[in-house]
């Protein structure tokens, strides 16, 4: 599942964002700085296909060992990120460790969403950042629905681009049996259970498969086995 995590210094409003996006109270939101202490993950909608959000630790220098463990870990999964959201405290800017954030992964697909637009000391957001960037504020709802529209139109490129078309329900349905068959079938081989058995579960796969792709034939599948991994004939 397609995957958009939610990073920026302590108190910038990644949770206030994160809740906003589901829809509901679900991280804790605070003014003291490292409330987030761990990955907070949940499922969401976007253009009819599912998509996981994750809300991580406020990026920081610190000597509690629980937060410092919850920020490397948002550090990791920004690296699995299918897109990724930078949101920037307005009344105070992009600092050095934003900047490096966005040198790092700027190849990745992503926003920045200038929050707190509703406070008197918010500043816009850089000339050089502007193509990225959106200003708002989750507290007011400021500008809410041109975040939503700049990260829908994000992700509809990745789909087009890497991720290809949404399954229908009885596709994915379809797809969802192929895993559970092959759970089983991983069962069975360390059960030992002889080849003309196991070779039943494959064919199985091959049947729901066929369900969802069209017409797959032996010989195509052999082909690709032998074309991808060393295996001699």
């Amino acid at each position: 599942m397609p995957k958009i995590v939610l990073v920026g210094r302590p108190n910038a409003g990644k949770s206030s964002l994160f809740n906003s996006m589901l829809g509901r109270y679900r991280a804790i939101v605070s003014e003291e700085a490292g409330t987030t202490r761990d990955v907070i993950e949940e499922q969401i909608e976007i253009l009819s296909r599912p998509w996981m959000v994750a809300d991580t630790a406020g990026i920081r220098t610190t000597e509690n060992f629980i937060e410092q463990e919850g920020i490397e870990l948002g550090s990791a999964f920004l690296s699995s990120a299918s897109i990724w959201v930078l949101v920037v405290d307005g009344t105070q800017g992009i600092t050095e460790q934003e900047q490096g954030l966005l040198d790092r992964f700027g190849s990745v697909p992503h926003l920045i969403f200038w929050n707190k637009m509703d406070l008197s000391n918010w500043k816009k957001s850089p000339q050089q950042l502007k193509d990225k960037s959106v200003e708002g504020s989750v507290f007011n709802s400021a500008n809410m629905e041109e975040f939503w529209s700049s990260l829908e139109s994000t992700a509809a490129k990745l789909i087009i681009d890497h991720l290809g078309p949404t399954p229908t329900a009885v596709q994915a349905a379809r797809l969802e049996a192929v895993t559970e068959i092959l759970k089983e079938l991983k069962s069975q081989l360390h059960k030992g259970y002889p080849p003309e058995i196991l070779a039943e579960f494959s064919r199985k796969i091959m049947v729901q498969l066929e369900n969802v792709v069209g017409k797959v034939e032996v010989d195509d599948v052999l082909g690709r086995i032998f074309s991808d991994f060393c295996i001699g004939k």
